[in-house]
């Protein structure tokens, strides 16, 4: 049998897409390190933006359907409401989720980034180029060189996103910006960063959930009384009893142990209140289908 050739040319394999060519910047930036290894490893190189001034020429977006990834995240991080869940680090030059849960709660994902889930969110900030630190003070915060706080214009600089796959980590050269941050302090936050975290803020595309504030007091009747744990566990205190206070929310108080790494206050209340409504729902669905099961015991009898 004759075999027949294409006569197309054969494909070419696709090779490195060349670099991006350098922007220019007013002042450029100091490099604090440069670090060589392999692609398969986190690269640690970082360079000083914080002397880069803005330009005459920026425009800020007030409006969230014309940021950027970086920039709504910027502006998340500026919201009253914002360091219960997600806050800067003291030196301004990286960001830590303080419980995931919550932030996921609080539906400032969904208000931002049009998901609600945390997994979603990390992936998201490895396309973008945000670093994970692994160690020390700042550990498991995120940073990217040119995103600091107060240093909205620097945004522009972030290179495009690209779909990186899982890397190494590299503790030994992860920045020490404390040390850093002495050389080249970050700047307070400035007005205009201000102005553009307001003007966003205020076009709510999703209400944000509200918990209720510290000194609230609750005046619901306990939902479940349980005597036997009161009569057998003489370390519970008798404010399990206590009309003002739901049951799962003191049971919780009084049985919670001090630990090393505590939550803050007003994150740990708003644990409890879920937890008190999640008691709650149980007691609901428990109730449907006792009267479920009643439901059918009489058609049973009819028949």
């Amino acid at each position: 049998m004759e075999k027949i050739q294409g006569t197309g040319t054969p494909k070419k394999r696709p090779g490195r897409k060349p670099a991006a060519p350098e922007p220019f910047y007013p002042v450029k930036p100091v490099v604090i390190q440069r670090i060589n290894k392999p692609r398969t490893f986190v690269n640690h190189s970082y360079r000083d933006f914080s002397q880069v001034p803005p330009e005459d020429t920026d425009k800020s977006p007030t409006d969230l359907e014309s940021m950027t990834f970086s920039q709504k995240l910027f502006t998340l991080l500026n919201e009253p409401d914002a360091p219960r869940y997600i806050a800067w680090s003291p030196h301004g030059r990286s960001f830590r989720v303080i419980v995931p849960k919550l932030l996921e709660q609080s539906m400032l994902l969904q208000k931002y980034f049009g998901h609600n889930r945390y997994s979603s969110f990390l992936r998201q900030l490895t396309n973008y180029g945000f670093k994970h630190i692994t160690k020390g003070i700042d550990r498991n915060s995120y940073y990217h060189e040119t995103f600091l706080q107060g240093g909205f214009h620097l945004l522009k600089y972030m290179p495009e996103i690209k779909d990186i796959r899982r890397q190494i980590a590299d503790p030994d050269n992860e920045p020490d910006f404390y040390e850093i941050s002495q050389r080249f302090p970050v700047s307070l936050p400035s007005e205009t960063s201000n102005e553009v975290a307001a003007a966003a803020a205020s076009a709510n595309v999703l209400p944000v959930a509200t918990f209720l504030p510290v000194k609230t007091e609750v005046t619901e009747e306990p939902p479940l009384k349980r005597p036997r744990l009161l009569r057998n566990n003489p370390t519970v205190s008798a404010s399990l009893t206590m009309p003002h206070r739901p049951l799962a929310v003191s049971l919780a108080l009084t049985m919670s142990r001090p630990r090393p790494q505590m939550l803050p206050h007003e994150a740990r209340l708003q644990m409890l209140q879920l937890l008190h409504q999640q008691e709650k729902r149980r007691e609901l669905i428990l109730t449907s289908m006792l009267l479920r099961r009643h439901h059918h015991h009489h058609q049973s009898e009819m028949r």
